[in-house]
């Protein structure tokens, strides 16, 4: 197996989701990276059967193992904090005083929710967002400075989310719109190529509202296949915004946008 999931924290570098027996509720971690080659070192410096200077050090490499996770599929560094999203829930990684060491850190677990398609994953700032088999969750802080889960599909739209199909579900590709603080998920539909998407749906974060669109594709049309952030700094100085990129039948490949304001997909529909 290889690794599915992998995250820049605490100045090294984390990687998971093998799937072999051994290693598929570890999470490695690289030595403190002062070089290139520094990323792959998962091992510590000292000869731990030396008789002299066998110690663990601080800045060495190694592994934490989460042994109630199963099949861990992305990461994602949330303040002092690395979260791991696993099959069947969420845990966080850190270090006692919010400084990770190879001698002294703690695991804690999040959610019982875990992640569905890691795909679904989308980073707004910084803040979670991620589909599990039962809705749509995100993290926040509570009064006791603890992270949270919650399910912000259940009080608004999860009759409508119930009835995406288990394909789309399968899916859903997440991206994050920067300007104008929202989050968009493209998905398929029962029955088409798990590469084709038109629907999308789109979490408002300053109105609190989910707001579903659905891209008018056909055989003479391109369809949607993700949805990115592109830095358009270079182009209009507005920051980053979204790219779809999409396909025709044919196999042509490019790129859309938002920027039709004539309502109608493609100029054709």
């Amino acid at each position: 197996s290889r690794f599915s999931a992998v995250a820049a924290y605490a100045g090294r570098v984390f990687f998971a989701g093998m799937t072999s027996p051994r290693s598929s509720s570890r999470v490695y971690f690289s030595w403190l990276v002062q070089s290139i080659d520094d990323v792959g070192n998962f091992y510590q410096v000292n000869d731990p059967t030396a008789e002299n200077f066998s110690d663990l050090l601080d800045t060495d490499g190694g592994y934490v193992t989460i042994t109630e996770a199963m099949n861990i599929k992305a990461m994602h560094v949330s303040g002092s904090k690395l979260l791991v999203f696993a099959e069947n829930g969420v845990w966080a990684i850190s270090g006692v005083d919010d400084v990770f060491r190879a001698t002294d850190f703690v695991i804690e677990k999040i959610s019982e929710y875990g992640i569905d398609s890691p795909a679904s994953l989308v980073s707004a700032s910084g803040r979670p967002y991620w589909w599990s088999t039962v809705g749509i969750h995100t993290i926040g802080v509570n009064e006791y400075k603890t992270f949270t889960e919650n399910n912000i599909s259940l009080p608004t739209i999860q009759s409508f989310w119930d009835k995406i199909t288990p394909s789309g579900k399968a899916s859903v590709i997440g991206g994050y719109d920067i300007l104008n603080g929202r989050v968009f998920w493209v998905y398929g539909d029962e029955g088409q190529s798990i590469y084709l998407r038109k629907n999308v749906l789109i979490l408002d974060e300053v109105q609190g509202a989910f707001l579903p669109w659905t891209v008018s594709c056909s055989t003479d049309t391109p369809w949607l296949i993700g949805v990115i952030p592109v830095n358009s700094s270079f182009e209009d100085g507005l920051g980053d915004k979204l790219k779809f990129p999409c396909v025709t039948l044919d196999g042509q490949l490019g790129f859309s946008e938002e920027t039709s304001k004539d309502f109608v997909d493609w100029g054709t529909q």
